[in-house]
């Protein structure tokens, strides 16, 4: 393969890889009750960075609670019997905390993980080296044709 058309090659691999979508964010919808000085479900809640995230909070109890995740910016007033939404786009990974910060036995433990997820590369990351692999040799398959 002549040097440009090796080039030419790998720059219409890469502008395929740039005009693939990104893998699409999911949308989560939680609903969680406060009863009883508790949160119902007390389950962790784990999802991926770039997930549109909505959670519909009850209190069911006779008492004002808070539904409060401090690392996205939501800090819900919760007055007993009323419910209300908290939306956000999950943009950061880690381990978090829901509570309320009225009643500090009140957590739930909230996961974000990284878009990879520790997974293995996909097929992208394998074409872009492939890619890199065919500009080199072509290079260097150029370079011996000129210097005889």
């Amino acid at each position: 393969m002549k040097p440009a058309a090796a080039v030419a090659l790998g720059a219409f691999v890469v502008l395929v890889l740039v005009a693939l979508p990104p893998a699409s964010a999911t949308d989560r919808t939680y609903v969680i009750e406060a009863t009883g000085f508790a949160w119902n479900p007390n389950t962790a809640i784990t999802v991926t960075v770039g997930d549109v995230v909505s959670f519909h909070v009850y209190n069911n109890d006779s008492v004002s609670h808070t539904f409060t995740l401090t690392d996205f910016s939501i800090d819900k007033n919760l007055p007993a019997g009323t419910s209300t939404w908290a939306n956000f786009t999950a943009d950061k990974a880690g381990t978090f905390t829901i509570r309320c910060t009225i009643h500090s036995s009140m957590t739930i433990g909230f996961t974000v993980q990284s878009t990879s997820g520790g997974k293995t590369p996909g097929p992208e990351v394998f074409l872009v080296f492939l890619v890199i692999a065919a500009v080199v040799l072509a290079v260097r398959r150029g370079r011996r044709g000129t210097s005889s």
